[in-house]
């Protein structure tokens, strides 16, 4: 607690989730976990916990991807996931600000001001699995700009092809699925 690290698990490479098991993960600092590259998930995963953190759940620079699996995040202070496209190389092929669901399940609990469950510097592509959002938490307003939660967000598209999605947002002005484009 205190310190300056960027998460309590940051890697500076790829990381990819294989095997069972369950992994319980607190951010006391800042964000619970912190990617420089790409997360993926494998279809073999058994549970990720994101049980607290100061900052976002999964504080990702090139995409996100789950295959299988069960994610959990409760208890941030910002975003569930967030994506950024903020890598040294704009140009590798990686850097995709994508999140994608191809399976498994994402349940989220989200309480935070202005929080957002999914936010992506891209797209938001969902193609089968379960994924589940209680959001409530204030609005933050300043400097002219008005900040909601919402359960996805995403400078690009919102693609739904399968899935389930089950969404409860209380939040003050809250929003369900908020894309720049389509």
């Amino acid at each position: 607690e205190g310190g300056s690290q960027k998460g309590c698990f940051a890697v500076k490479g790829h990381t990819e989730f294989k095997g069972a098991g369950i992994l319980n993960i607190t951010g006391n600092s800042s964000h619970a976990f912190w990617g420089k590259e790409y997360v993926e998930v494998k279809k073999t995963v058994g549970e990720i916990n994101i049980l607290d953190a100061k900052g976002d759940g999964f504080n990702i620079n090139q995409y996100y991807l789950q295959n299988g699996g069960k994610v959990t995040i409760k208890n941030v202070g910002d975003d569930g996931i967030q994506v950024s496209q903020e890598t040294d190389d704009e140009e590798d092929e990686e850097n995709t600000g994508e999140v994608t669901l191809k399976n498994g399940t994402i349940d989220m609990t989200m309480t935070s001001a202005g929080g957002k469950g999914i936010k992506a510097a891209t797209n938001f592509i969902m193609l089968e699995g379960t994924f589940k959002i209680v959001q409530s938490g204030n609005l933050v307003a300043g400097d002219g700009d008005i900040d909601y939660g919402t359960c996805v967000k995403t400078g690009g598209d919102i693609i739904v092809h399968g899935g389930t999605i089950d969404f409860a947002n209380t939040a003050q002005g809250g929003k369900g699925l908020n894309a720049d484009t389509t």
